[in-house]
């Protein structure tokens, strides 16, 4: 009797069980599916405040781009008036000098003048600003340059038997100043924080404004 009592128990609380969790499954599938819509929200809210704080710093960046490259446009029209100024400024000294024949003496007693270099041609190139421009000529083997030389041109007879020409030229559309006091500046591919001499690379902005380049001679016209 016990044993038929204790069957009867554990099959009326196996049916009641059975019923509760058919009853609770609802419940619990609610609570799953509320939880999921809340950490889909929740995400969504993350997601849209991520990409409006990028938005908010792409357009700050722009702005600051756009402001460095403005006082840079700046600087460097106030350096070419600066510059121009003292070439006017220098070559009205010259002149008076000259008309008084006061010409200025060097070190040796010489003159100075006859020390000056005569510009015999302009150089003309498909690059016409420094941005963009390649660092060696081998870089672009099919650009083309040429250089019109206001000379008569006797002088270049016979150079068309040659394979190439060393060019001496001067970096004319320069900024810096020549008493400027900068000794060091940082190459474009060197490592990060690396100065070096400003003679030490092909940077134009040295003492003298002198460059040398070998160039290759295609034709004589």
């Amino acid at each position: 009797a016990i044993g038929m009592f204790e069957c009867r128990y554990c099959l009326h609380l196996f049916t009641m069980t059975s019923a509760t969790t058919r009853r609770s499954a609802p419940l619990l599938e609610t609570a799953a599916i509320t939880a999921t819509i809340t950490a889909a929200f929740a995400l969504t809210l993350h997601i849209c405040s991520v990409r409006r704080d990028r938005r908010l710093a792409e357009a700050k960046l722009a702005q600051l781009n756009e402001q460095r490259m403005a006082e840079r446009t700046g600087r460097i029209r106030a350096e070419v008036k600066l510059r121009t100024l003292m070439k006017n400024e220098s070559g009205s000294n010259a002149s008076s000098s000259n008309k008084k024949g006061n010409l200025l003496q060097s070190q040796d007693g010489t003159d100075d003048m006859d020390n000056r270099l005569v510009c015999i041609g302009k150089v003309v190139s498909p690059f016409t600003k420094r941005m963009g421009c390649p660092r060696q000529g081998a870089l672009v083997p099919n650009a083309r340059g040429y250089i019109q030389l206001s000379i008569p041109e006797q002088t270049v007879e016979g150079m068309d038997s040659y394979s190439h020409a060393w060019i001496i030229f001067a970096f004319h559309a320069n900024t810096d100043r020549p008493d400027s006091a900068k000794t060091k500046i940082r190459p474009p591919r060197a490592p990060k924080g690396t100065k070096v001499g400003m003679l030490a690379t092909r940077s134009p902005h040295r003492p003298n404004n002198i460059g040398l380049s070998l160039v290759k001679i295609v034709r004589v016209d």
